[in-house]
C-alpha cells in the first residue's frame, strides 16, 4: 500500500477518535457525526443565548 494511502486512514482514524472524545465530553452518546455536531451547536447556541439574556437585564 502507498505511503499517502497509509497516512490517509492514519488521519481519518484519528479525526475519527477525536471525534468519539468530543462526544464523550459533551456527554452524548451513540450519535452519528451529523448528531454530534447539531448537538455540539445547539448547547452553544444555548449558552450564547442564556449568557446574553443574563447580560442584559
Amino acid at each position: 500500500m502507498p505511503r499517502s494511502r497509509e497516512r490517509q486512514r492514519a488521519n481519518r482514524r484519528r479525526k475519527y477518535e477525536e471525534m468519539l472524545k468530543r462526544k464523550d465530553e459533551c456527554g452524548v452518546t451513540d450519535l452519528t457525526p451529523h448528531d454530534a455536531v447539531r448537538h455540539i451547536i445547539m448547547s452553544d447556541r444555548a449558552k450564547a443565548f442564556y449568557l446574553d439574556r443574563s447580560t442584559k437585564s
